[in-house]
């Protein structure tokens, strides 16, 4: 069954890119972690795009048990097994920090309360002339919307009234004008949705005509998650803001609603495990760090110079040439020191067998060359070829044997390491 049926996306806010590391393991697991630290260093660090990081429903990591944990000691399936516990729980904490599952889009929104609809408030007037009267609220959800008004009346309003959302700095944001009039009771009446800036106060507001009465009750509705209420204001002008405050509320209030939030799938349970911790030094001083840096960079330093060693006479890129010995025929061996091969140029008597490829391929071989260390020999090279590249994989030797058919005449020119 999926985590997130209805897909994922990046949090709002989320970095444009996130490091996967053992760390977040570590977030995640708490001390829990302290039983698998060593495996830490198994794991490289992944860069991710965030937008295909939240494409992908985050994996479950699988729990792990005492026993998993001794097993890894000597089953190499056990010991893999625990490499990608630490994978999945990274993954975890980092896509349950950053990406979210989509709601379901039938889901009802969450709307504010205010008050009942059967509520019946206090009703007071009519006044000596029109008066603009509101309720002020701040909204407190990120992405909350304003649908429409909801509007109490004492009496039918047999005129155009204007419904008006403003900005507590005074800023008309919209409204409508209800030209048939407002019967008596409690009516809703819709606008396009206004989204409003959590934490920001905002105004509804209704026009009272001369010698209508209007609903100002001392019951404030109840604050909740989406809105809090701070009472009154009205003026004497409908096309003002309405600045003067008053303790009581009036029967105009927003349809103020938030659509279903994004949410995280529940973490997967943090396994029991209960194995010691995985020892590390009891107490550890600067020198001490110091004097570990010093040991392992001179431990690197004496790898390098042993890679560079085995890469120079195993793998060379490039060589040196010794000196060439000339005129060689027959039997014999050339003394040499450190070589790691040994540049042929050769002649042979006219007529000699050889492919119609070029170069052409001496048939049968010229003779043969090995490595020497005076009483032992290495494997033979057959030579085929009148310039030819042969290498030993021998520095060891401190002789290159060779032996050539009769009238063959030889130049060998020993190849050395780089410096």
């Amino acid at each position: 069954m999926p985590l997130c049926p209805y897909g994922y996306v990046p949090k709002s806010g989320a970095p444009p890119f996130v490091w996967l590391t053992w760390l977040d393991a570590q977030s995640w697991l708490g001390s829990v972690f302290a039983k698998l630290s060593f495996l830490s260093y198994l794991v490289p660090p992944v860069l991710k795009e965030i937008g295909s990081f939240c494409a992908t429903e985050p994996p479950q990591p699988t729990p792990i048990s005492n026993a998993d944990v001794l097993a890894a000691a000597y089953d190499p399936q056990k010991f893999e097994a625990l490499i990608q516990y630490i994978k999945d729980s990274i993954y975890w904490w980092g896509w349950s920090n950053n990406c979210v599952c989509n709601p379901n889009p039938v889901a009802p929104p969450t709307c504010t309360t205010g008050w009942a609809d059967t509520y019946v408030p206090v009703a007071v007037g009519p006044g000596g002339s029109q008066f603009i009267v509101a309720n002020r609220f701040t909204s407190l959800q990120i992405g909350a919307q304003m649908s429409g008004f909801r509007i109490w009346t004492p009496q039918a309003y047999n005129y155009p009234v204007g419904l008006t959302l403003w900005s507590a700095a005074g800023a008309n944001l919209g409204g409508l004008t209800v030209t048939a009039g407002i019967p008596a009771g409690y009516h809703t009446y819709a606008i396009t949705p206004i989204t409003l800036t959590a934490g920001a106060d905002y105004l509804t507001s209704m026009c009272v005509a001369v010698g209508y009465q209007w609903a100002s009750d001392p019951t404030a509705p109840p604050n909740d998650a989406l809105a809090t209420w701070h009472g009154e204001q009205y003026g004497v002008n409908c096309a003002a803001f309405p600045a003067i405050a008053a303790t009581t509320t009036v029967g105009v209030q927003p349809i103020l609603c938030v659509a279903a939030a994004p949410t995280t799938p529940a973490a997967p349970p943090v396994p029991g495990v209960t194995t010691p911790d995985y020892p590390l030094e009891g107490s550890c001083t600067t020198q001490d760090v110091c004097n570990l840096a010093q040991q392992i960079l001179q431990s690197a330093t004496l790898i390098r110079t042993m890679l560079d060693l085995v890469q120079r006479r195993l793998l060379p890129f490039a060589w040196i040439l010794g000196s060439p010995r000339a005129g060689l025929t027959g039997t014999g061996v050339v003394s040499v020191q450190d070589v790691i091969g040994v540049s042929v140029d050769l002649t042979v008597p006219g007529g000699w067998g050889s492919t119609a490829e070029t170069p052409r391929r001496l048939i049968p071989s010229a003779g043969s060359l090995q490595g020497t260390d005076g009483t032992r020999f290495s494997d033979n090279s057959q030579l085929h070829y009148e310039h030819e590249l042969i290498f030993f994989e021998q520095p060891w030797s401190l002789g290159i044997r060779y032996n050539f058919r009769p009238g063959v005449t030889e130049t060998l020119t020993p190849l050395l390491p780089e410096p």
